[in-house]
């Protein structure tokens, strides 16, 4: 299978193109307002590189966050483009779901394996989440505090329990118990007030860690990836109060 990667749930925007028994192919767009009218060059720059057409795709996975409004946007508009043209599947993937499998599973450390919650530790992870109890995603909300996910050990294996969420920091000790290991794109903004939140019992990710159009694509045949059926089915992750929330799909 030939699947098309559409991660821009974050400043790190990417798209990838994931061939069965090849190495992916990654692109990262540039972190400033022209990415958005690079994807579409940068989508034919990568096809054209891994010898692709776009009747070549079988699908396309897409980042729906929670996180960037517009970036979420212009990846739906683009994969609805695609799909539109040639009747390609479109999946949604939620952009925590898949910094947890780059995290557990680096696309460079993999063979063949396609990653699926629940989540094994033990690929190549840096191993800091040892012990832990619950995972804690967490991106930046804005005004609006943080957006959340946890994740809990289930057989020596983490799957969700609990749907992204938004909240301030000080909620969140009352919705997490036990060891928790935090990781995010924004963690460096919320290491030191969520230390003294959970008070002994958190532990940290040693950079700020993004997700990829890579592991998106690698997600495109999870059971936690929402199917475009019917069409429109895959929409957005909003969280933010006032705003209909858009189930990320599968179970916690």
């Amino acid at each position: 299978m030939n699947i098309l990667g559409l991660e821009a749930s974050t400043r790190r925007a990417s798209i990838a193109v994931v061939r069965s028994g090849g190495a992916p192919a990654e692109t990262v767009l540039p972190d400033d307002r022209s990415a958005s009218a690079q994807l579409v060059p940068a989508l034919d720059g990568l096809l054209k590189k891994c010898g692709l057409a776009a009747g070549d795709l079988d699908g396309i996975a897409v980042g729906i966050g929670p996180g960037s409004f517009t970036g979420i946007r212009i990846c739906l508009a683009t994969a609805r483009g695609f799909s539109a043209a040639r009747g390609t599947p479109i999946r949604g993937v939620c952009g925590f779901d898949a910094l947890v499998a780059e995290y557990f599973e680096p696309a460079g450390a993999r063979e063949d394996g396609i990653p699926s919650p629940p989540f094994s530790p033990g690929g190549g992870g840096a191993g800091s989440e040892r012990g832990a109890e619950r995972l804690c995603v967490v991106a930046d909300a804005h005004s609006h505090g943080l957006y959340a996910a946890v994740y809990a050990r289930d057989g020596g294996k983490y799957r969700r329990a609990q749907e992204p969420f938004v909240c301030r920091p000080d909620a969140l000790p009352g919705r997490i118990e036990g060891e928790v290991f935090f990781l995010g794109p924004h963690l460096d903004r919320f290491r030191e007030p969520l230390a003294k939140l959970f008070a002994g019992r958190a532990s940290f990710d040693t950079e700020n860690r993004f997700p990829s159009a890579t592991a998106a694509a690698l997600l495109f045949e999870s059971p936690s990836a929402v199917r475009d059926d019917p069409p429109g089915a895959v929409a957005p992750l909003y969280l933010l109060p006032g705003v209909r929330v858009k189930p990320a799909g599968g179970r916690a």
